[in-house]
């Protein structure tokens, strides 16, 4: 089964759970976001062309204001970490450099510092800052889901962009694929969640859609290794294809066949939690496999590290004989580390 298979199946059992269905009053469609944001969902989709792919930042603002105004801006955003945010309460994008800021909670132009709400948020605004890069859509018989990926960004660019003309600023290790920005503007205090990894880590839902933050968390995780599992199909179909004296080529893929493991080990140590102290682009094959290789038997540890010699090898000026059934070994344990990961995600899918 693929991802948006098991995504339709989990919608769908979701759906059945909690008894969500289309209330019509008076020969009209009652759009309440809480009681048929599918349909909100898919009417938003209509706006996009039905496209399941977009790299366009304006089709990313045509998102957002169409969840804001057809919504209210009720929607949920469930994150890798199972963090989830209830509402957007707005958003600004920077079309020169592509970043963008979702709010959560938007309390600057707001005298409501006695109310209740407040009480539970102290700091002035609480957003999401990160570097767009696409938005895919998950289709399935009720309504399509949003997952926004992002570019790297290091703690330099973070601090470049948002730390500017702020009289306190703080960048706070969250995990392997966010950081908490704390910064005071005019005496008051802002909350930014920044999202400085490529990983798909943000999804966008429809009010009781049927689906648990647990299920959002294993939806992306499945989605990010089935991206990975595609790539590593692609390079090994063009692998298969080449001339067996094509050098330069068998190297090339094999630097490809790296570069996909290097991400599928990013991804496992989010599955793990397991922190590191270099930022996503400075994180290299051995350090990576050095925080991972202790949950796996011998045997598996042996695999790892043949994928560290031949990528090695074959990435690098060697001297020693390139052949494509070394750059084909190479293809088969990376997909054989990429299908046991998504395995022990679905048996596991809290982590350990």
């Amino acid at each position: 089964m693929d991802f948006e298979e098991a995504f339709q199946q989990t919608t769908l059992l979701g759906l059945m759970n909690t008894g969500t269905l289309l209330e019509i009053k008076g020969g009209q469609i009652d759009m309440d976001p809480f009681k048929n944001g599918h349909n909100i969902f898919q009417n938003v989709l209509q706006k996009l062309s039905n496209q399941d792919f977009t790299r366009s930042i304006e089709d990313l603002e045509i998102l957002m204001k169409d969840l804001i105004e057809e919504a209210h801006g009720k929607v949920i955003i469930d994150f890798l970490d199972s963090a989830n945010w209830d509402m957007i309460d707005g958003f600004e994008i920077n079309s020169k450099n592509n970043t963008v800021q979702i709010h959560w909670h938007d309390f600057r132009n707001e005298d409501n510092e006695e109310d209740l709400i407040r009480l539970a948020f102290q700091a002035e605004l609480y957003s999401l800052y990160f570097h767009f890069q696409s938005i895919k859509v998950i289709k399935s018989s009720t309504f399509p889901a949003f997952l926004i990926q992002g570019y790297a960004l290091s703690d330099k660019e973070v601090r470049k962009n948002i730390a500017n003309e702020v009289e306190e600023f703080e960048l706070e290790e969250r995990n392997n694929f966010s950081k908490n920005a704390y910064r005071k503007v005019s005496g008051k205090w802002q909350v930014i969640k920044v999202l400085n990894t490529p990983i798909h880590s943000m999804l966008i839902l429809p009010k009781n859609c049927g689906l648990e933050v647990n299920h959002s968390k294993e939806i992306l995780f499945m989605f990010n290794l089935d991206e990975c599992l595609k790539r590593l199909k692609t390079v090994g179909e063009e692998i298969e294809a080449l001339d067996e004296w094509n050098i330069d080529q068998i190297c090339e893929k094999s630097n490809t066949l790296r570069r996909i493991l290097e991400n599928s080990l990013k991804i496992e140590l989010c599955y793990r939690n397991i922190t590191v102290n270099k930022g996503y682009s400075q994180l290299l094959l051995g350090d990576l496999i050095a925080k991972v290789k202790g949950n796996y038997d011998e045997k598996f540890q042996f695999i790892f590290g043949k994928m560290v010699a031949l990528s090695n090898e074959l990435s690098h000026d060697s001297g020693k004989p390139v052949i494509k059934a070394k750059a084909f070994l190479l293809y088969g344990m990376v997909v054989l580390y990429v299908e046991t990961l998504k395995t022990t995600i679905k048996l596991e899918p809290y982590g350990q």
